[in-house]
């Protein structure tokens, strides 16, 4: 089972079109996507929920779409570690989290946990685009896992 974990704190835009574009470029295709808010952010939960419900209908993909508010330590590590066996495909896009968040979720696990981690580049003009209307040559998603020499 393929698990995608999308944390949302900075430009919630920017989690859309990196899921959008991930989706697209990488071909790759979820089972289940967890939206992570933390605390603070959670008044944008429902209508970001909502906007990846769309994407997901959009691409036909029998998917569930799940939320998770982080309100106590260490909860996100939890729930990877919960889903973390044989048969799992555990993927991390920090595309939509604030350094900080990035920073807490892989300081708490074993970065090796992950098959993917993602990062979506968008041209700092199209920031605030949806990716239907963003050309496609400005942003690239990079796996850090696979599309990165380890060179440090």
């Amino acid at each position: 089972m393929k698990h995608y974990f999308l944390p949302i704190e900075e430009n919630p835009h920017q989690a859309l079109n990196s899921l959008w574009a991930t989706l697209y470029q990488k071909r790759f295709e979820p089972d289940i996507i967890y939206v992570v808010f933390e605390e603070n952010a959670k008044e944008t939960l429902d209508q970001i929920v909502d906007n990846i419900k769309i994407i997901v209908e959009n691409y036909e993909l029998n998917c569930e779409v799940d939320s998770l508010i982080l309100e106590e330590k260490n909860e996100l590590k939890k729930v990877i570690e919960k889903h973390n066996d044989s048969n799992s495909n555990l993927s991390l896009d920090i595309s939509g989290a604030s350094k900080y968040l990035t920073g807490k979720i892989l300081s708490s696990l074993d970065r090796d946990i992950f098959d993917h981690i993602f990062l979506t580049e968008i041209a700092e003009e199209d920031r605030d685009k949806m990716f239907p209307t963003i050309d496609h040559d400005k942003l690239n998603v990079i796996d850090l896992k696979t599309d990165v020499e380890e060179d440090y």
